[in-house]
């Protein structure tokens, strides 16, 4: 063994509403929040109880939350206009998923979307979507956001959806890649 331990929790709220307005107009409404805690947060010790340190030199603590179980914007949670990769980054550029969660992680999306019903089996609409994940602390007012058009086709199994969304701000990291404009989802 490393001297790790795995104990945490995970805590997510879901929310999820649509707001008829008419029999064609409508308004789908969605938030997502969620905490992760590292609850082992005692020292990391070496065989000769020194604490241990990362390459960094950031002292290491006995747990960690695996990066399988980090929480990451896909999926339902997705925010529109992203990639995985892009929307799951760090301010340090890194992906959630590599770095070693020692401490906490919030998660949020929010989803605004107007619809209109065209037909019975065809939905229209535009939307806003914002989310992020961090580390450490939570700033309500640092989310990534979006904006696009969504047509949804129903079928009897479940909707059929084609989005494209646009990033309300690119951002350029610090290896010089800069994000895409938008992106299209199916």
């Amino acid at each position: 063994s490393n001297g790790y331990d795995i104990d945490f929790y995970r805590l997510i709220n879901r929310n999820r509403f649509y707001i008829p307005f008419s029999s064609d107009f409508g308004l789908a409404l969605s938030m997502t929040v969620g905490i992760q805690e590292n609850l082992r947060k005692d020292p990391l010790l070496d065989g000769s109880g020194n604490q241990v340190y990362d390459s960094d030199g950031v002292a290491l603590k006995k747990g960690f939350i695996p990066s399988i179980k980090v929480f990451r914007l896909s999926g339902i949670d997705t925010v529109r206009g992203f990639s995985e990769e892009e929307i799951n980054r760090l301010p340090n550029g890194k992906d959630i998923t590599t770095v070693l969660i020692q401490d906490k992680v919030y998660l949020t999306n929010i989803k605004v979307e107007p619809r209109y019903k065209w037909t019975d089996d065809m939905v229209f609409g535009v939307f806003w979507d914002a989310g992020k994940v961090q580390t450490e602390s939570f700033d309500a007012t640092d989310v990534r956001s979006s904006v696009g058009i969504s047509f949804k086709y129903l079928t009897p199994v479940g909707t059929l959806d084609l989005d494209y969304g646009m990033k309300l701000l690119r951002k350029k990291y610090p290896d010089g890649t800069i994000e895409s404009p938008g992106r299209i989802h199916i």
